[in-house]
């Protein structure tokens, strides 16, 4: 496979693009062209503790938007994502940061701290919104002009009339601001499902932030199981007591701390559950308009996550369960991450309550066909890695 003609069309680091052939062979071109697409179905999660599914279809439905269901899960639910359309050119062009492209290719505004260039740009002009790459995502009209956007940095800079994609705008719902709904990907939900959290169990969430997983445990227990959520940061657990406070959960015990250090540092805490969702790539992340990741980025944070897999390993009871989950596709953070955790922390793998992903890499790990593993070019998801452990007795 030509790797340098894969990173001149798709604009991915060979590093990310070799990772990515140790999973694929000969379909990483396929996978690489889900990933740069945010696929055709947008998912939201009901809070079952405030709404229902059906009362949820019936309020979109009022507005005419039509959101289909799963049989897998009463909580889930999916929003057709319509495109990719095509764009008018325009000659002005005002350049955006990644990050900020990935979420105006689905129809979001352009708010100025995503700016990058904006040379020229006069208020009220009718121009075409671009990557760093060059790569064309929407269009809109300028809402402030180019000496506005560079000294305050603030507010809405374009306001996007045409994009690649659509979907509508979940977060300026009623639905979303009553706390009756959350976007979440559909494996991010699974993951959940996987730790089968339970009420009355002491259930710690490593990563917590911003909240999904977290609240979706407290939903599934209907609030009567004893939560920790820990993060790192005072602005993560600001984020994560946001996304809680919207949702209506309160007694949810929030710890700014490095979960590196917890099982010293908070010695008689002890789980029946641990959900660790860490730091990762993000290489199955949806729409990935570019990546740059390097060989040393993944094994830096392969080595981090095996560390935090050792910490969630030490707070957990015997017989207790562990899912660890990431939002990539490398195989360092995926089953070689679990191979550390049988191998060195006595862990052992199980079999999912809900599978419909494709199995692991059992030739990386013992057992890892029981694994779990989303491909975008297959699934229709972002690409995802889920893992369901159980500490045996010694």
């Amino acid at each position: 496979m030509d790797v340098e003609a894969l990173v001149n069309r798709y604009r991915f680091s060979k590093d990310s693009i070799e990772a990515l052939i140790e999973v694929f062979s000969d379909r990483t071109p396929s996978v690489i062209e889900a990933l740069k697409s945010p696929g055709n179905r947008f998912f939201i999660r009901v809070n079952t503790l405030r709404a229902d599914l059906e009362e949820i279809v019936t309020l979109f439905k009022r507005r005419g938007v039509v959101v289909e269901t799963l049989t897998e899960m009463e909580e889930a639910a999916f929003i057709h994502i319509s495109g990719p359309f095509r764009l008018r050119d325009y000659p002005k062009k005002i350049v955006v940061d990644r990050f900020a492209a990935e979420s105006i290719l689905l129809g979001s505004h352009l708010y100025a701290p995503g700016v990058k260039n904006c040379k020229e740009v006069r208020r009220g002009e009718v121009l075409a919104v671009v990557d760093e790459e060059g790569q064309h995502v929407a269009n809109g009209v300028a809402r402030q002009d180019e000496t506005q956007i560079l000294r305050e940095r603030r507010g809405l800079a374009v306001e996007i009339t045409e994009a690649m994609y659509r979907v509508p705008s979940i977060r300026e719902t009623p639905e979303f601001i009553q706390g009756l709904i959350l976007p979440q990907s559909l494996p991010a939900m699974i993951t959940v499902r996987a730790l089968e959290p339970q009420p009355n169990e002491i259930i710690v969430d490593l990563c917590a932030s911003p909240g999904g997983k977290t609240s979706h445990i407290a939903e599934i227990t209907s609030g009567r199981s004893s939560i920790f959520a820990i993060d790192r940061s005072k602005e993560k657990i600001n984020d994560l007591k946001a996304t809680l406070s919207r949702l209506g959960h309160n007694n949810i015990n929030c710890i700014c701390h490095d979960s590196r250090y917890l099982p010293e540092d908070f010695e008689d805490l002890k789980a029946d559950k641990v959900l660790l969702d860490p730091p990762c790539s993000a290489l199955g992340l949806r729409p990935k308009l570019a990546e740059h990741i390097t060989r040393r980025g993944i094994s830096s944070l392969a080595s981090y996550q095996k560390q935090l897999l050792q910490s969630a390993s030490r707070v957990l009871k015997e017989e207790g369960k562990l899912v660890y989950s990431t939002c990539t596709l490398t195989l360092d953070e995926n089953e070689k991450v679990i191979k550390y955790g049988l191998e060195a922390l006595g862990l052992m793998l199980e079999s999912q309550p809900i599978f419909i992903g494709s199995p692991g890499k059992g030739n990386i790990c013992k057992g890892g066909e029981s694994a779990q593993r989303f491909d975008p070019s297959i699934h229709d998801t972002p690409g995802y890695f889920i893992a369901r452990l159980v500490k045996r007795r010694c």
